[in-house]
């Protein structure tokens, strides 16, 4: 369920395979005797100082993936000098990640209550968060095939619990 989950995509999986064919066709080439000694990587991004021009972006429910998965993602940023985007659809709150690490930026999917999106960005406010990064392209949840075979969404399935009990580790 959990592998499902992070190495599919939606529908047919077309933008998947696309996204993995043209990250296929890129290549790095070594540059030697160029003319300097180090590359200076730093730059800003929405007032912030980052140690290069990457930051971790938001992964839902990341916190399934492994134990507090949003805060060591949150302190890994942090250790190499860039930034760190929460999911709000996250396993571990804003609160718990703040605790473990510099204020995340924090991802909010616009709510249909916007009730409720006005309490997430409340916690984020209070929590610190320097960026509110909101997203707009999921309007219509995609159709992910390999998740509802596997499970996901229906935590009690009998597929589920066979997975639990034959990964014990994942509890």
């Amino acid at each position: 369920m959990l592998y499902d989950y992070i190495a599919g995509g939606a529908g047919g999986e077309t933008t998947l395979r696309r996204n993995r064919e043209d990250f296929e066709r890129l290549v790095l080439r070594q540059r030697v005797m160029s003319g300097f000694d180090a590359a200076d990587l730093t730059t800003r991004a929405l007032g912030q100082s980052l140690s290069m021009p990457i930051l971790l972006g938001p992964v839902a429910i990341a916190g399934m993936f492994a134990r507090c998965g949003e805060a060591q993602a949150a302190r890994a940023a942090s250790a190499a000098g860039t930034a760190f985007c929460l999911s709000s659809v996250g396993v571990c709150d804003v609160a718990e990640v703040r605790r473990r690490a510099p204020a995340p930026w924090f991802q909010l999917y616009l709510q249909e209550d916007p009730g409720h999106s006005a309490r997430l960005i409340a916690l984020a406010e209070d929590a610190g968060c320097p960026v509110l990064v909101l997203t707009v392209d999921a309007a219509v949840p995609g159709i992910r095939h390999r998740d509802a075979r596997s499970g996901l969404g229906r935590l009690m399935s009998a597929r589920t619990v066979v997975d639990g009990l034959a990964h014990p580790a994942w509890l």
